[in-house]
């Protein structure tokens, strides 16, 4: 958790310093996406190394352990909404490794930017 909130705080910082450099454009008074510059560095910076690091082991754990104990079901049985899925690397984790259906999966991410990467 704190390596996850520190590498948040840095992207925060870091997304600072670009829109500074480059002040959000607005398109029809409406200011464009935020994130854009923050999700184009997203999977390099943050998502992978928070993968290889800890993320997949707890996703293992949690998915194969807990919530399949507690379900009584596998992860290929259910239907799963992500809410928040970013570039969407932890759905291609739980769908390349874990055996998650891809048509089971629905994702959101507040940020287009996020989600064209």
């Amino acid at each position: 958790w704190r390596i996850m909130c520190d590498a948040l705080r840095e992207a925060a910082k870091v997304q600072a310093l670009a829109k500074a450099n480059n002040p959000t454009q607005t398109q029809g008074g409406v200011d464009s996406d935020s994130w854009q510059d923050y999700a184009r560095m997203y999977d390099a910076l943050i998502g992978t190394p928070m993968i290889d690091s800890f993320m997949r082991s707890y996703i293992r754990h949690f998915l194969g352990k807990v919530w399949s104990k507690e379900s009584g079901k596998s992860l290929q049985d259910c239907r799963l909404l992500s809410v928040g899925c970013g570039t969407g690397l932890v759905e291609r984790l739980m769908i390349d490794e874990l055996g998650l259906r891809e048509s089971n999966l629905s994702c959101f991410d507040f940020s287009p930017s996020m989600v064209e990467i």
